[in-house]
């Protein structure tokens, strides 16, 4: 372990405050893919494959001297820019809360939240495959199942991978693995066989490039692309543009936690109320959802 920590890659990654440090690292836990990544004592790890290179991470907040503290493996060294500028965009640093809460705190819908949570962020993703995969998972069911489904599928498809972090020993499957899966294989992971096809088709789109989620891909354009895959409906394009693409402007009009917090299933009222929230409707959203809480 000490050998493995001497050859870490350490940085510091500075944030505008306030920063919901608590909110972040929760919400990436309740959602993550157990062996692929971990959230233990208040440190977020997670494995990943980065254009050819395999390695892991970790990331912990330092209230003290207002940083995110990264340390990343020897195995990533050769992409370790990329490396940190996804981490960058998963813990959603580059955000500008009064900015954000100058413009929320104006509707009396959210006010209250923004007042009680200044330090929101919208949490990102490090892999935009593993988390549409996630979102597909999602679909229909609530977060606890969506999880478990994640954890078969990251058991049965993905690579194992030791690190010197225990529970962190597999990285996510890639498309190009997922790509190649047998339909009947990942539906006996729990889902119905339409939904299965989906992933496959999800993993041909991206292993061809037929799906585009850097950070300054035409949302428009991304929009269509997922559209265009069967299976992929609404809510999931504006999950993944808040979640895949870092977008701050997503909002999912149809969830469920949404239009309990609003207290209306009416896509016209919702999409009317939520107007007022441009160009910041994905932090909009996780106030919503932070007022069922």
């Amino acid at each position: 372990m000490e050998e493995q920590e001497n050859k870490m890659i350490q940085k510091k990654c500075g944030f505008r405050t306030p920063y919901d440090w608590n909110y972040i690292i929760q919400y990436l836990h309740g959602r993550s893919a157990h062996a692929a990544e971990l959230a233990i004592d208040d440190v977020y790890y997670r494995t990943v494959h980065v254009k050819g290179y395999q390695g892991w991470y970790s990331v912990s907040h330092s209230e003290k001297d207002l940083h995110l503290s990264i340390q990343i493996s020897q195995g990533l060294h050769p992409v370790v820019s990329e490396v940190i500028a996804k981490i960058k965009r998963q813990f959603d640093v580059c955000a500008n809360p009064l900015k954000i809460n100058g413009k929320l705190k104006e509707d009396p819908v959210l006010a209250q939240s923004v007042a009680d949570n200044p330090g929101m962020r919208s949490p990102g993703s490090f892999d935009p495959f593993e988390m549409l995969v996630r979102v597909i998972l999602g679909q229909m069911v609530s977060v606890k199942a969506a999880t478990t489904l994640m954890n078969r599928y990251v058991s049965a498809f993905g690579e194992a991978f030791e690190t010197p972090i225990p529970g962190l020993n597999m990285i996510s499957p890639l498309p190009e693995v997922m790509a190649k899966a047998d339909v009947a294989q990942v539906a006996a992971l729990g889902m119905p066989r339409k939904r299965a096809e989906t992933i496959i088709a999800v993993a041909q789109a991206f292993e061809q490039g037929k799906l585009d989620f850097a950070p300054d891909a035409d949302v428009e354009k991304l929009k269509q692309q997922l559209a265009n895959i069967p299976g992929i409906g609404p809510w999931t394009i504006e999950y993944m543009l808040m979640r895949g693409l870092s977008w701050p402007d997503a909002f999912p009009t149809t969830d469920l936690g949404i239009q309990k917090a609003l207290g209306t299933k009416s896509k016209r009222e919702i999409d009317a109320v939520s107007k007022t929230w441009k160009p910041y409707r994905s932090y909009a959203t996780h106030h919503l959802w932070k007022t069922l809480t």
